[in-house]
């Protein structure tokens, strides 16, 4: 049953209880006790349901969330900031805190890490972490209770990708892997790009290989291939939150360069998931913040750290996820 039917039962029997009792003790007309008995049972067995569903509705519900992308795009710090601001902020419609022990290890150790000015160490295979966090809405009512969980994957699953090994244009690669399984399952889906290869052209090891349009191919055959795995065909879109992060955004600042000119050298990628996601958007997020503030000659993070929009992407996910 609708909890907002019930609802509307519950107040109907209050008002229609009330009402009658009234009546009778204006009246001094005794005849209406009956029908106050009824009322009264109905009273009592609607809140009684009610109760029952709300406590339904306030079920823990889990929420898994994926975040996919290369090698040095600065998927780990943001995360580790992600919870730890998440925890600080008071500003939000939801009461949000880490969960588990070892989340809350994970969040003062990376946190002290790059408070410290250093970096934090890449995530290899087999060292995937699962950031954990409670989630309230701070509606007393109707308050939904989510328990998030956000993967730290290691980049290297892109290596599939290189046109040497792997075709882009089939199938064969990406659903292979196993964590593809959890990207399927999860509720939201945030793609991190990361700008310094977009603005500065500083090619790791890893980009050797791959040009500007390599790597947003990678990301348009991922939003098909999801598309594909969720039996999802062109008459439709895929239901679940979809983000772009655009890390490392102080760099638009050092380097004088519009957002602007971001959004049309991604033009192609910012179409393609417009057209296959029926919610999406992108945001601009430096985990550190500005770069005359944070960095020094050194290129390390310099305290305090003073993060920008980094929980914007998970408000706009909570306010559109689909249970």
């Amino acid at each position: 049953m609708n909890i907002y039917f019930l609802i509307i039962i519950f107040l109907i029997n209050f008002f229609a209880l009330s009402g009658s009792i009234a009546w009778s003790i204006f009246k001094l007309d005794y005849e209406p006790v009956i029908t106050c008995a009824i009322l009264t049972c109905s009273f009592i067995v609607s809140s009684k349901e009610l109760h029952k569903h709300i406590k339904i509705f306030r079920k823990t519900i889990n929420l898994p969330v994926t975040l996919m992308g290369f090698v040095n795009s600065g998927k780990s710090v943001y995360l580790a900031v992600l919870f730890d601001e998440l925890q600080k902020s008071n500003q939000l419609d939801y009461y949000i805190f880490p969960y588990g022990a070892d989340t809350i290890k994970k969040i003062l150790k990376d946190t002290s890490t790059l408070n410290s000015g250093t970096w934090l160490s890449r995530t290899c295979r087999g060292e995937d972490f699962y950031y954990q966090a409670f989630i309230t809405s701070k509606n007393k009512l109707l308050n939904k209770k989510y328990l998030l969980e956000m993967g730290d994957f290691s980049g290297e699953i892109f290596r599939y990708f290189n046109q040497e090994n792997n075709d882009i244009g089939t199938s064969t690669w990406l659903h292979d892997e196993s964590f593809f399984e959890y990207v399927l399952h999860s509720k939201g889906i945030f793609f991190a790009v990361d700008l310094e290869f977009f603005i500065t052209k500083n090619k790791s090891d890893f980009y050797s290989n791959f040009n500007l349009d390599d790597i947003l191919n990678m990301f348009i055959a991922t939003i098909h291939i999801i598309a594909e795995k969720k039996g999802v065909d062109n008459n439709y879109k895929i239901e679940i939150p979809i983000c772009i992060l655009f890390l490392k955004s102080d760099l638009i600042e050092t380097n004088k360069i519009n957002k602007d000119y971001i959004v049309n050298l991604s033009e192609r990628l910012l179409k393609v998931c417009e057209n296959r996601c029926r919610f999406f958007a992108h945001f601009f997020i430096s985990s550190v913040g500005t770069t005359e503030e944070i960095y020094n000659q050194e290129h390390i993070p310099k305290t305090p750290l003073k993060p920008i929009n980094v929980t914007e992407p998970i408000i706009w996910l909570l306010d559109r996820v689909k249970i």
